[in-house]
């Protein structure tokens, strides 16, 4: 099988840093939720994903983001989204969730924005 994603977890100063690189499509968005998992049930209260390396991102993988967002939203956590490719950006516009998100061009300015 043909691994078509990576992700990686940092802390960066007070927030994770989640790094996803490649496909997020049904067939990886399963996987990824598992990724995330600790990191949404835990303690972490500012989230930010680097989108830098994403090619592509399937309504499961808005699913994953959406889901991600909900669950800091319940435990007055933050959610941002940085460095987003063209493709990706399109996407998030055009299902609405440009709207949702916090999004920056990199990572520091997402976290400095989060209080």
């Amino acid at each position: 099988m043909v691994q078509n994603i990576g992700i990686k977890i940092e802390d960066n100063k007070n927030a994770k840093v989640v790094s996803i690189e490649g496909l997020l499509d049904a067939s990886m968005a399963n996987a990824v939720s598992e990724r995330l998992h600790d990191i949404l049930e835990g303690e972490c209260k500012k989230l930010v994903f680097d989108l830098s390396s994403l090619e592509y991102i399937s309504s499961a993988g808005l699913r994953v983001l959406l889901y991600s967002a909900k669950k800091m939203q319940s435990k007055n956590g933050q959610t941002s989204l940085c460095d987003i490719p063209k493709s990706v950006q399109r996407v998030l516009e055009i299902s609405g969730l440009n709207t949702i998100f916090s999004i920056h061009k990199n990572i520091d300015t997402a976290i400095s924005s989060m209080k």
